[in-house]
């Protein structure tokens, strides 16, 4: 799934698709994180969820517009 197209899910839902910008490590797998609106890390805890698995997990959470009736 293309990175834009997975932002775009996120945003819909009050999440965040962070990409992990620092070099490979234990603590880092140089893929991507899934954050809440109050900076809690959903998914990915050390950089290590795939678009897929992101994608995934937000087809199972609501939009915004979905949970208030618009």
């Amino acid at each position: 799934m293309h990175e834009n197209t997975v932002r775009q899910m996120a945003a819909r839902r009050c999440y965040r698709v962070c990409k992990s910008r620092r070099a490979l490590h234990s603590n880092n797998h140089g893929e991507y994180q899934l954050v809440n609106d109050q900076n809690t890390v959903v998914l990915g805890g050390n950089y290590d969820a795939s678009l897929d698995e992101i994608a995934d997990y937000l087809r199972t959470v609501p939009t915004f517009y979905q949970e208030h009736g618009r």
